[in-house]
C-alpha cells in the first residue's frame, strides 16, 4: 500500500504587524503534531498584545497539515473570536483547501487568496 507523499520541511514561522495592529503570521513547511509547539510559541506573545485587532495566518507555503495543526488553527480562530479580534486564513489553496473542505471546517473560517487581501478586509470590516 502506498504512503501519501509528505515533505520533511520543518515549520518556519514569520510574524509582522501592520500599522492597524494586525499580525500577519506566515507559515511554511509542515504543520503537524511535531511542529504545533513551534506555532504555539509564536502565538503566545500575540495574545499579550493589548491593541491586537486581527490575526492573519498565511498557509500558502504549508506542505502538510495534520489534525493537530488544524486544531491549532481553529483554536487560534476561537481565541481571536472570544477576544473580539479578527481572524483570517490566507493562501488556503491546494492541499490546505482540500483539507478544509474534507473536514467541513471551511464555512467556519474567513479565507482569502493572499495575506494582503485578508489584511485589507480586517482593516476595514463591513459596516453593520
Amino acid at each position: 500500500m502506498a504512503t501519501p507523499a509528505r515533505s520533511n520541511r520543518r515549520l518556519v514561522v514569520a510574524v509582522d504587524t501592520t500599522a492597524e495592529e494586525i499580525a500577519v503570521m506566515r507559515l511554511s513547511g509542515n504543520l503537524d503534531i511535531n511542529s504545533v509547539p513551534v506555532l504555539q510559541a509564536y502565538l503566545e506573545p500575540l495574545w499579550r498584545q493589548p491593541r491586537l485587532s486581527g490575526l492573519v495566518v498565511d498557509v500558502a507555503e504549508v506542505d502538510f497539515c495534520d489534525s493537530t495543526g488544524l486544531g491549532k488553527l481553529m483554536g487560534a480562530r476561537n481565541l481571536c473570536q472570544g477576544r473580539g479580534v479578527g481572524f483570517a486564513l490566507a493562501g488556503a489553496v491546494g492541499i490546505m483547501q482540500r483539507l478544509l473542505v474534507l473536514t467541513g471546517l471551511h464555512p467556519y473560517l474567513d479565507t482569502y487568496p493572499d495575506a494582503d487581501a485578508a489584511v485589507r478586509n480586517l482593516a476595514s470590516p463591513p459596516e453593520r
